[in-house]
């Protein structure tokens, strides 16, 4: 993972750096493996939880599956949370096919 003007960053850095997210902040990922992707988005998403705030992942069906694989894995209660509505995994051609437009507030 990159980081604007810092280079490679450690798994430790990220997860730091995710910590101090606060609402309306932007984080772009950019990654080398599927690890590098796992070590960012699970965090994220764990984190988000834990916070109280909505959480959505838009990917393809692998993706989501696996989102849901790694958070299992690491104590979220992926049915609770989805059942709630805190928690939302889409394919990308629901999320941005819905209405027959994309719409982000929506």
């Amino acid at each position: 993972m990159h980081e604007k003007g810092h280079g490679r960053t450690g798994p430790t850095d990220l997860t730091e750096s995710l910590g101090r997210l606060q609402p309306h902040d932007h984080l772009s990922l950019i990654y080398d493996s599927p690890e590098e992707w796992r070590a960012a988005v699970v965090p994220f998403i764990r984190m988000g939880l834990e916070r109280g705030e909505k959480c959505m992942y838009i990917g393809d069906t692998r993706t989501a599956d696996e989102v849901r694989r790694y958070l299992a894995d690491t104590g979220v209660d992926v049915p609770a949370a989805s059942r709630s509505g805190q928690l939302s995994i889409l394919q990308a051609s629901e999320a941005c096919t819905q209405g027959g437009t994309f719409d982000p507030d929506r």
